[in-house]
């Protein structure tokens, strides 16, 4: 959830990733009423330990940021 404010939600997603770059791609899930849109974002590769993490829960919530291993 961006909290109605989709430039500032994506202009934070952009600084915290780029405080903790890393080799880890990164994918945007956005959820819409009717479907879900993931972005991967290229130009954004993070660290993806736990420092990253707590900067995107601490700015989008504990719940709506995961890290998956592949």
């Amino acid at each position: 959830p961006a909290g109605g404010d989709a430039p500032a939600a994506v202009a934070a997603l952009r600084e915290a990733c780029l405080r903790h770059p890393g080799p880890v791609p990164v994918f945007v899930h956005v959820l819409l009423p009717e479907h879900e849109v993931v972005i991967r974002a290229r130009s954004l590769s993070v660290d993806g330990g736990p420092e990253v993490v707590a900067a995107l829960q601490e700015r989008f919530g504990t719940d709506a940021v995961r890290l998956d291993h592949a």
